[in-house]
């Protein structure tokens, strides 16, 4: 069973809406098996981190530039 059609319309006292997304699974799977935009934005805040020396006391990669 669908669930975009078991909830189709709201019945009464479901605290919730439903949004008709159009294609918001084929989006997802365009964006492949492993990637998923919540995953991808801890992985360049760190690169960033690093790249710029603000993880100076918590990284064990050195300092910004690729100073070691």
């Amino acid at each position: 069973m669908d669930g975009r059609i078991l909830w189709a319309a709201e019945p009464e006292g479901v605290p919730r809406i439903t949004e008709n997304t159009a294609d918001r699974a084929l989006r997802l799977k365009t964006l492949g098996n492993a990637v998923c935009p919540p995953q991808a934005y801890p992985i360049f805040k760190y690169i960033s981190m690093i790249e710029t020396g603000e993880c100076v006391s918590i990284c064990p990669y050195g300092k910004a530039g690729g100073d070691a």
